[in-house]
């Protein structure tokens, strides 16, 4: 919802209002620039171009065992030409044959007893194309033997079972976080000053604040965690510089007095003034102070 150029709260997809002095959006940035959270946030961030998206990913999770040695928690399975596979997956828009493959064993690390299964979830890259292309059963079992092979020829070998499978695609990721095309990283890393293209924090929406994968710092648990204390940051920071009330009445400001006056009321005060310039009132002594006194509201008249 946006009133007087302001986030001012959120509406459900069942149409129930929420209102709110600030929204904090934890999504693809690009779901605001291409108007899926309504026409009016589409300023408060820059679209990105589908070509300049970062990559998205086929998933497994997997409840079975393994053998040949023992994982970490996070292993990497790279092929001989590691190279050529970001060739593949930008330019020809593919999920290579030999892909690379990271594995997390999720109960390594852990006083968890393995019990002969455990649970693992197995990545491999793919393009962010998830709103143009579709995935079918039969590209996604192909896709998973060629990784299953990839770890038997560095010598580890995955038991499981069909039904213990479950597989999330770019399609899936797409519909999960709108507009993104599946990327699960917001933009491309590409080029030395990609990390300083992404949004910050605050919008250029008022009351609208961004964290997540897609914004400053970046993807990873860790930099999402750490842009959502960002957001937090800013949002008490524009709270902390909002005007109080003022306990007191402001101080009056320095008044301009002729000469003569001067002398009238410093004599009324039972004192002399010979000093020019302007003068103020200084509370509790009942006379004038001249502004041009190397004294004038020193600790004196305080």
């Amino acid at each position: 919802l946006v009133k007087g150029n302001k986030a001012a709260g959120v509406r459900l997809e069942d149409g129930t209002t929420l209102p709110a002095d600030v929204v904090v959006f934890n999504g693809d940035s690009n779901a605001l620039a291409t108007g899926q959270l309504g026409q009016g946030a589409m300023r408060a961030v820059k679209p990105r171009p589908a070509q300049k998206r970062g990559l998205s990913a086929l998933t497994w999770c997997i409840k079975g065992s393994s053998s040949g040695f023992d994982l970490d928690h996070h292993n990497v399975f790279f092929e001989s030409n590691y190279p050529s596979e970001f060739n593949t997956l930008f330019r020809d828009r593919c999920i290579p044959k030999k892909p690379t493959v990271y594995l997390c064993a999720q109960d390594r690390g852990t006083q968890q007893a393995l019990n002969g299964s455990e649970r693992m979830l197995m990545l491999v890259n793919a393009p962010a194309d998830g709103d143009t292309q579709s995935w079918d059963k039969d590209q996604i079992a192909r896709i998973r033997d060629n990784a299953l092979a990839v770890l038997n020829r560095c010598g580890l070998t995955l038991t499981f079972g069909d039904r213990d499978c479950v597989s999330t695609t770019p399609t899936d990721w797409h519909g999960r976080f709108p507009a993104s095309g599946g990327s699960l990283y917001g933009g491309s890393s590409h080029g030395i000053w990609s990390s300083f293209t992404r949004p910050g924090a605050r919008s250029r929406l008022k009351g609208l604040y961004l964290s997540g994968g897609s914004v400053h710092p970046g993807p990873g648990v860790p930099m999402a965690t750490l842009s959502g204390r960002l957001a937090a940051r800013a949002v008490r920071r524009v709270d902390d510089a909002a005007p109080q009330p003022r306990a007191r009445a402001r101080q009056a400001a320095p008044r301009l007095v002729s000469a003569t006056q001067r002398r009238r009321d410093a004599r009324e005060g039972g004192g002399a003034i010979r000093e020019r310039g302007p003068a103020i009132p200084v509370s509790g002594r009942g006379r004038l102070t001249n502004a041009s006194s190397s004294s004038a509201l020193g600790p004196k008249h305080a």
